[in-house]
This record gives structure tokens, sequence and C-alpha cells, in this order.
């Protein structure tokens, strides 16, 4: 979701040179606004023409975040797909003037001191793909699936207390899937507590909000099912449909 949250800043921050103007063009206004600060996710550096048709976006990222992309290159190629797909319109001046001259688009993930780096680079025919898959109808269930498949291929997501197994579309709910290490049992005996800050962690970070308003245009509501690894004993923690409604002041 990261990779979704970066280009969903970038979208509401840039706006592109029209496609009349030369691919320089679009490099000087994109440059014009750098850096731009996506929070922790991190911040937006630069773009350079490499060449006379190759424009490179450079992202600064925490260095775990450039190592596990580097240990996950086949699913980092289709997050990434799926993110920049998601955000083409932003991007459809720059990739049209690309595609003209048969050109590259690349995001560069780095780390502040240049230590990590890796590259996913956009042939002019993905380029293609992208705006044609970007213009068809997108609808609640289509954008919701986007991010199910994105975030899944970020998982598991392993913490000091507990990992993150999946997120998955449940019917009523969409449902994550999480293995308790420790504190399973502060957790069972403080169910409302729970419940509660998970509600408005939700519901109260910009981060969130795509996620949250896609599950809501589907009418669904959000689950969180704990399970003690030791044990086997569960908790299923529901965040009801109305209750997001509502959060959101809807």
């Amino acid at each position: 979701m990261k990779i979704q949250n970066i280009l969903l800043a970038l979208a509401m921050t840039w706006v592109l040179a029209s496609c009349s103007n030369p691919i320089q063009n679009h490099v000087d206004q994109i440059n014009a606004k750098c850096p731009i600060e996506f929070g922790d996710a991190g911040k937006f550096v630069s773009a350079t023409l490499e060449g006379d048709n190759n424009v490179v976006l450079t992202i600064e990222v925490q260095p775990s975040v450039v190592q596990t992309i580097q240990a996950n290159t086949p699913n980092a190629h289709e997050v990434v797909v799926q993110a920049v797909t998601s955000q083409a319109p932003v991007f459809k001046d720059l990739f049209n003037a690309l595609i003209k001259r048969n050109g590259t688009f690349s995001f560069r993930f780095t780390d502040a001191l240049r230590k990590y780096e890796y590259t996913q680079v956009f042939k002019s025919d993905e380029l293609e793909s992208i705006l044609k898959t970007s213009a068809e109808p997108q609808t609640p269930e289509k954008s919701l699936a986007q991010v199910l498949f994105s975030t899944n291929k970020e998982l598991p997501l392993v913490t000091n207390v507990l990992t993150m197994d999946s997120l998955v579309d449940d019917g009523d709910y969409v449902r994550y899937y999480a293995t308790v290490d420790t504190l399973f049992d502060s957790m069972f005996k403080n169910q409302a507590a729970l419940h509660d800050n998970l509600l408005h962690e939700m519901t109260s970070g910009k981060e969130t909000l795509p996620f949250i308003n896609a599950v809501v245009e589907c009418q669904k509501g959000i689950a969180y099912l704990y399970m003690d690894r030791k044990t086997g004993r569960k908790i299923d923690v529901l965040l009801t449909l109305e209750e997001l409604d509502k959060a959101l002041g809807n």
C-alpha cells in the first residue's frame, strides 16, 4: 500500500504540462514542485530526462522499503503497475508523449544515503496498456480488488507482537488475518478498546482513506481476525459498514 499512497499524494500535488509540450517541459514542471513530502512514506525527490525520451522519477524511502522491493522484484513490478494504473490520468500526457517517441518511464526507489536502489522501468508498450486499462470504467469492486491485490503482495508483515498474514474479501467484510505472538490475553480482555482504537486508526489517517472509501463503496465492513499462535484462540473484531460510514462523516 505504501506505493499506492505515494502515488496518491503525488496525484494530489502534481499538475502536468499539456501533451503538446516537449518531454523536457514535463520534467521541468515536476522538478519545480520538488521535493514533495509523503510523511513517513518518504518523499518525491526529482525527475530527470535521460537521453531524449527516458524519464526517471526518483522517490526516497526508508532503506527497509528498498530492500523489501529488491527481495520481491516480480511482485514489486505487479504492485507498481497496479499503483500507476490507478493514478494513470495524472501521468496521461507524459505517457502519451513518451509513447510517441518510444520512450520509457521509470520509478527509482532509493534511500537517503543512496545505499540501496531499485528501478522499475515501463516501456512504451506497457505504458499503452496501462493507459488502456485505466480508461476502463472504475467500479468500486474493481478499486477494492486492486487494493487487496497490492496489499497482499506486501504481506506477510511481521512486527514484534504479531504477523499480518493476509487481507481477504469475505463477503460482508474485508478481513485482515493476523497471528499474534504476544499480548493476546490483553487483547482478549480489552476487545472493546481494541475495536475503538482500530476504528479510529482506520478512519482518521489520510493514508487509509482510499482503502476505507473503497470498502464502504462496496457496502462492506472491515474485520480483524487475530489468532494466538500458541493456543489457537481467536478474536474477530468487526468494524461494521455503519460504523465506518459514520466515522467518515457520511
